[in-house]
């Protein structure tokens, strides 16, 4: 009798340990999440901040660019406007150096145009000739200007002379006269020039007429 009753509890206890085991594992799996579940999560999330990353760096290598492309253009503007204008001032320069730069050597200081020229000159011979053509009178003018004044001496040429006088609508006149390569002052002093075959060339004309 002893050991039925033992037997049977025994096999009591064993039941009761067997549930209340059960009991406490359904416990513990409805109180945590699957762990198949948690990776699948945690993937999600690195994956969405990957995606917003690169959609930021898309989006600021995209206003880089457009920025960069803004300065290129605004650059490229700048030095086409600079450009522009040294090219603007390079032609100014070359225009300003083809004209006559003359310098003014004295011989010539009357603001007014003569109305006539009366030429004499020696050459072997006495000539003399006169014109009232402001093309002639304006060429012998611009020749005169273009003379070369070197320094004072004291030779003197009887063989070869120019006498010019430049008769203006008022009466007056103003007078040079040459000695061979000589300017001579109206104070008798000679200076030696450079440049009269230009006066002569357009002086000789009057003889030809």
């Amino acid at each position: 009798m002893k050991r039925a009753v033992i037997l049977f509890c025994s096999i009591i206890l064993t039941l009761s340990l067997t549930i209340l085991s059960s009991g406490c594992a359904s416990d513990t799996s409805k109180g945590q999440p699957a762990p198949a579940d948690q990776p699948a999560s945690a993937g999600g999330t690195s994956q969405s901040r990957q995606s917003t990353q690169a959609v930021e760096t898309a989006q600021a290598g995209t206003t880089d660019a457009a920025a960069q492309t803004v300065e290129t253009a605004q650059a490229g503007q700048t030095v086409a406007a600079e450009s522009n204008a040294d090219a603007a001032d390079t032609a100014g320069q070359v225009a300003t150096a083809s004209e006559p730069s003359e310098e003014d050597n004295g011989l010539w200081t009357s603001t007014e145009m003569p109305v006539k020229l009366i030429y004499g000159c020696v050459n072997e011979t006495f000539l003399e000739a006169e014109t009232e053509d402001p093309a002639i009178i304006g060429n012998a003018i611009d020749a005169i200007k273009a003379l070369e004044i070197g320094e004072a001496n004291n030779m003197e040429t009887l063989d070869a002379a120019d006498d010019l006088r430049f008769i203006f609508e008022d009466g007056s006149e103003v007078r040079l006269m040459f000695e061979g390569d000589n300017w001579i002052t109206d104070d008798h002093e000679r200076y030696h020039v450079e440049g009269l075959s230009r006066l002569h060339s357009v002086l000789y004309v009057l003889f030809e007429e």
